[in-house]
Parts: C-alpha cells; sequence; structure tokens
C-alpha cells in the first residue's frame, strides 16, 4: 500500500501548486512546481483522461505529483458495474527533491486503466521515486518507458501493483534505470488478473546498489495464464 494521505479535503489548498478537483480532460504541460507543501494534487471521484508533460515538480515538502482516485462505483441502485475510465499519459517531467514521493498514482474499482509514463526522472525523493496502485474491473494497462528512478530514500524507485478483475493485466517496462534506493530498485509488486491473462515485458533494465532487490517481479493470473 501507498503511504499517502487520504482526506485531501483537509488539505490546505494554499500551499498545493496545482490542484485539481474532480476535473476530466486535462492538460498539464510546461510548467515548474517547486517549494510548496503538495506540488501537484489531482483528486477524481469519475473518469479522468489526462495529459501531463513536460513539467518540473521538484523540491516540494511531501509528493511532488499525487493523482488519487475515489471512483463513483455505482451510477444506479445497487448495479456494482464500474463504469468509470482513467488514461494518463505523463511524459518528459521530473519528480525529483521532493519530502515524500515523486509521482505517486493511487486509484481503485475503474472499469479500465492505462498508464503510459515515457521519458520521465524521480531522483531523490524522500519516499518513492514513482508508485503507481492501481485496480479495475477490465482491462488494466501500465507501459513504462524510460525512467531514471536513482538514489530516492523513503522507498523503492519504481513501486507497481496493477490489478484487473475480469480483464487483461499487462505491464510493459523499458529503459528504466533504478539505482541506490532504499528498499528495492525496482518493485512490480503485483501484475494480477482474477480472470483474465497477465503479460509482463522487461527490456534494458538497470538496478544496481539497492537497499534491498534489484527488482521484484510477481505475475499472477488465477484464471488463465501469466507470460513474462
Amino acid at each position: 500500500e501507498i503511504p499517502v494521505p487520504t482526506v485531501w479535503g483537509e488539505v490546505d489548498i494554499s500551499r498545493v501548486g496545482i490542484y485539481s478537483p474532480n476535473k476530466n480532460n486535462l492538460t498539464i504541460a510546461c510548467n515548474r512546481v517547486e517549494g510548496n507543501m503538495h506540488g501537484g494534487v489531482l483528486v477524481n471521484t469519475d473518469s479522468l483522461l489526462a495529459e501531463i508533460r513536460d513539467n518540473e515538480f521538484s523540491g516540494n515538502d511531501q509528493e511532488g505529483l499525487a493523482i488519487l482516485f475515489a471512483p463513483a462505483l455505482f451510477k444506479g441502485p445497487g448495479n456494482g458495474v464500474a463504469v468509470n475510465d482513467l488514461i494518463l499519459n505523463i511524459s518528459g517531467n521530473i519528480f525529483s527533491d521532493n519530502g515524500d514521493n515523486g509521482l505517486v498514482i493511487d486509484g481503485d474499482a475503474y472499469r479500465t486503466a492505462t498508464l503510459t509514463l515515457t521519458d520521465n526522472e524521480a531522483n531523490r525523493n524522500g519516499g518513492f521515486g514513482v508508485a503507481a496502485d492501481v485496480h479495475a474491473s477490465g482491462d488494466a494497462v501500465m507501459d513504462v518507458k524510460g525512467l531514471l528512478a536513482d538514489d530516492n530514500t523513503g522507498f523503492d524507485g519504481l513501486y507497481v501493483n496493477l490489478e484487473s478483475l475480469n480483464g487483461l493485466s499487462k505491464g510493459l517496462f523499458e529503459d528504466i534505470e533504478a539505482n541506490r534506493n532504499k528498499n528495492a530498485g525496482i518493485e512490480i509488486v503485483n501484475l494480477i488478473s482474477q480472470s483474465g491473462p497477465v503479460y509482463g515485458s522487461f527490456r534494458s533494465i538497470v538496478a544496481d546498489e539497492n537497499t534491498g532487490f534489484g527488482m521484484a517481479i510477481g505475475l499472477y493470473s488465477v484464471g488463465t495464464g501469466a507470460i513474462m
């Protein structure tokens, strides 16, 4: 579990660099966000499509950027069907030198989840470099290509827990360096599907001189099978 604040309603938003309460179709580009309590906080209770590119979230007291979800699961009485989708495109950003996590994505109970992280840096943070804990009823896909996550002093350079209930759980990880972190360099604690297939791909990974594992991977498929 990612240790992040859970009651964002109590956050003093005067100390948040970028604050987005329940907004969709976001583009956050070409900003320098530093010296705040929280660099950026995006909180959603519905679907979210966001492009976050070419920003620097550095030198904040706590998170560089926190993307947090509490989706509305029930659109009608008792139907129990997740109807919200998550699509994140995060590229060319720096999440470094923050007091807690560099980038944290913490979301539950989406219909589908697609996370694409390209050419980002997350170094020298006091928590995780990058941490993602995301759950979906349908397909859950995470594609990380080009990540530098070194010298994070609290936890892993990269932490992932990606779960699908009824669909595909897929993680693609390429061109990642995660060195000298407090715990693992890369910890894929779960790529898991309760009834569908699981696929993991790992290419061009460097994870040296970490306190814990260089890389730890868990792939689990209850119903179909897992391929790495």
